[in-house]
């Protein structure tokens, strides 16, 4: 007794356990009877009679010679006329409606042999006799004039021509190539005449692939006269000056405060010296003051006015080449290359430009004149080519070379180690 008195709690809890787990086997019993009636009543219940017959393939119709050769035993219900033919066992040959756009049996068109009136089984369209007509060689005409000479691969070039240079070929794109890599497809170098389309020397002077396309004035970025700040007297030697500039590692622009006349300090990669200071007022110099500074080893003057950009009086000449797409930036007195030492290496020196031309100079010291005209002219573009144009219309489709006298520059890290408070 003292056992039930002092554990009554876990005696009940233990036996309402119990009665659960009979309750939930009981359950369980139950669907599982209930599940095995339904099982039962599906599985006794009494099939239909069939409506097929049996098939005794020892019948001669299925032996293999029937069954591959006897054409008549499939598909009886589209046996038209003798020369009938089964989906079953061959392919169909296919043609497009004129009308519906839609895939029909060629079959359905009318032929020359017999030209009866037949109608597209979709679209219902009276169809027409349907010829293919046999690709023919095409004649092309010599450049000169001469007489027609045969175009086997339809390419607008005589076959005589392609197998002189040993680039005949079946494909009719295949002379938009560029063979001897020489910047000039196989068409470009038979339209010019002249010139060999397997030799990567023999094609016309890159130099008449320039075009001129503008003048620009570029502007030393970071390059500030910030004014005078000291001026004992009236001397403009004894002045101190105040000037931005940023070295060529540096990667923020410097203040210096101590410049005088005759000093030297260096901005980016090139080293400068300060000519002359022209003060509006030599007791109080004001905002109208400015002063003159050029390259170390030129004759140059450039101006620098109060807190206004600095422009470089060197103007750089921007040029176009037609082969291969390029733009040329190069300063006047700077040098620059065309082609390359497989195609051979053009060398050329810009003199003097201005807002529509530019005056070069090659290895023969001869002038050249380059303007918005391309010397070589516009190559006309072969009938049914899929080549892309040489031409281009906007800068951004031109991609920069390396000037010759230009070093790479360094790109500048700009990324902020802190956040200043």
């Amino acid at each position: 007794m003292n056992f039930f008195s002092s554990h009554y709690e876990k005696v009940i809890l233990l036996f309402f356990l119990v009665l659960f787990i009979v309750m939930l086997l009981l359950q369980v019993n139950f669907m599982q009877n209930v599940q095995n009636q339904k099982i039962n009543a599906i599985m006794q219940k009494v099939e239909p009679p069939t409506d097929q017959k049996a098939i005794s393939y020892s019948d001669p119709v299925y032996s293999i010679d029937s069954v591959f050769n006897n054409v008549v035993a499939w598909n009886k219900g589209t046996i038209q006329g003798a020369a009938a033919r089964t989906g079953l066992l061959n392919c169909f040959e296919l043609s497009v409606c004129p009308f519906c756009k839609d895939l029909i049996r060629s079959d359905y068109f009318p032929t020359v042999a017999s030209p009866t009136t037949r109608n597209c089984p979709v679209c219902y369209e009276q169809l027409k006799i349907k010829q293919k007509a046999p690709e023919q060689p095409v004649a092309q005409q010599n450049a000169d004039g001469g007489k027609q000479q045969l175009d086997s691969n339809n390419n607008s070039v005589p076959d005589d021509w392609e197998r002189s240079y040993n680039v005949f070929s079946n494909s009719a794109d295949d002379i938009d190539r560029d063979h001897d890599e020489d910047f000039f497809t196989t068409w470009e170098e038979y339209k010019l005449q002249k010139y060999n389309p397997n030799n990567a020397k023999s094609h016309p002077a890159y130099i008449n692939c320039i075009t001129f396309a503008r003048l620009n004035v570029r502007e030393f970025k970071n390059l500030r006269f910030r004014g005078v700040d000291s001026h004992p007297g009236q001397n403009v030697k004894d002045w101190s000056l105040k000037l931005e500039y940023q070295g060529a590692n540096a990667r923020r622009p410097r203040i210096s405060i101590s410049e005088k006349i005759g000093s030297r300090f260096k901005h980016g990669r090139e080293e400068f010296e300060i000519l002359n200071c022209y003060p509006d007022n030599l007791q109080r110099p004001g905002t109208k003051t400015y002063i003159t500074i050029r390259r170390v080893g030129t004759n140059e003057t450039i101006v620098c006015h109060y807190m206004k950009p600095v422009y470089d009086p060197i103007q750089e000449v921007v040029l176009r080449n037609s082969h291969p797409k390029q733009t040329i930036v190069c300063k006047i007195g700077e040098s620059f290359r065309l082609g390359n030492e497989k195609c051979g290496v053009e060398v050329y020196k810009v003199l003097s430009a201005d807002e529509q031309s530019a005056v070069v100079q090659g290895k023969n010291k001869k002038k050249i004149k380059i303007d918005f005209t391309h010397k070589l002219g516009e190559i006309e573009k072969r009938p049914g080519s899929n080549a892309s144009e040489q031409t281009v219309s906007s800068d951004s489709e031109f991609k920069p070379i390396q000037i010759e006298n230009e070093k790479p520059r360094r790109p500048v890290n700009r990324r902020r180690r802190g956040i200043r408070r």
